[in-house]
Parts: structure tokens; sequence; C-alpha cells
């Protein structure tokens, strides 16, 4: 199983034009087999084949790479399983990422992943963005806030915004169907700043990257 990760991981790389070094792909591998065993009592993600958790989960997340200074300071809402945050800081240890996840679960989950994998400057947070006592904390606190799936464009911006000074980015990870959501949307609060279209590779699926400057 971790062979055919591995080999489904490095097709992805070169599908988005980028080389892990050895020691980040042997990371990624340990975080794959422990989701595997979570899954199995947790049921932590519904896709479960090598292949797939390789494609659309890692490689989806290694996506956001190139728009990221080594420094930026991210804020994942809803991460999930560390999808994209906890994989990019695997792979870019510079980077300074908080977590945010409202499942106990998971979030137990991702603590377990950050100690086997002695992550430095990643914070994981049981909570929600609407959360007044992580607000206060933390407004204008992040260059970056992402989302994978969390649901409608919109909200995900609304939720985005406190957290991001003047000049900061929202990126939101979509589907095919993420530019219906951008027709009608009043940009009030951000500029539109890239729209970034790719395909999966073995045909798992297009996905829209959709990258927001606040005003």
């Amino acid at each position: 199983m971790i062979q055919t990760f591995l080999e489904a991981l490095k097709e992805g790389e070169k599908c988005l034009g980028i080389t892990l070094r050895g020691e980040k792909r042997e990371a990624l591998g340990k975080y794959f087999i422990q989701l595997l065993k979570w899954n199995s009592k947790k049921n932590l993600t519904s896709i479960e084949d090598p292949k797939g958790v390789a494609i659309k989960h890692f490689v989806d997340s290694l996506a956001l790479l190139p728009l990221l200074k080594k420094k930026d300071r991210i804020l994942d809402i809803g991460t999930g399983a560390g999808f994209p945050g906890l994989v990019l800081k695997v792979v870019e240890n510079d980077l300074k990422v908080t977590l945010l996840e409202a499942s106990f679960k998971k979030v137990a989950f991702l603590k377990h992943i950050k100690r086997i994998l002695e992550l430095e400057e990643l914070e994981v947070i049981h909570g929600r963005a609407e959360d007044p006592g992580f607000l206060e904390k933390e407004k204008e606190g992040f260059s970056v806030v992402v989302s994978r799936a969390l649901g409608p464009l919109v909200n995900f911006l609304k939720l985005a915004f406190p957290y991001l000074p003047k000049g900061g980015m929202a990126i939101a990870m979509k589907g095919p169907k993420g530019k219906s959501e951008l027709e009608g949307l009043e940009l009030n609060l951000f500029n539109l700043k890239d729209q970034l279209e790719f395909e999966l590779p073995f045909q798992m699926g297009k996905r829209l990257i959709l990258v927001f400057e606040k005003k």
C-alpha cells in the first residue's frame, strides 16, 4: 500500500511541477500510514485506496505550495484530517500553520501526527472560526487563510476576513463547480487575485483554486 501511495505521489509531483526531497516524501508516507490506521476505527476520510488518498488529498493539498511564501502564517479552517494545512507544513517546515477543526476525533489525529513527525510551529485548535475567544486572540493574525471544500464561498470569505490584515490572502480550494459560486458574488471585502485550474493525475477530477486579497 505504501509503495502505491508513494508512486502516485511522485506522479502528482510531476503534474504540479514540483519535486519533494526524499525525507519529505518519507514523512508524508508516515502520515498516510497513520491515516489508514486511524481511518479503520475513526472514519476520518471516505477515500481509502492508496492512489486515491495520494492524489485527492495529498497532491491536491500540495497544489497550494507555489502560492505561499516560506514564512507565511497560515490558518486552515475546517482542516479535517489535515488537508491542506498539515500536508503543507510537512513539506515546508518554515510555514507557521494553525489547524482549526471542530471534530474532536480529527483533532486527536492531527495532534498524533504532529507528535510522531515532531513538527514545530504547528498549532492544532479544537474549535470553529466563529468562536469569539479564538477570533479575539487571532484577529488579523494570519497572512493566509485557506479552506478546502468548507462550504459556500461567500461563507468562507466572511469567516476569513477578520483573521487577515489588509493585503492578506484567502484561498478557497474548489471543484469544477467553483466558478458558478463566483457568479453574482459581491466582493466588497476582497479582490479576486487569481483563478488557477488544474486536473489531477489519473483522471481523478478537476480542481479550481480561487485566490482573494483583502482590501
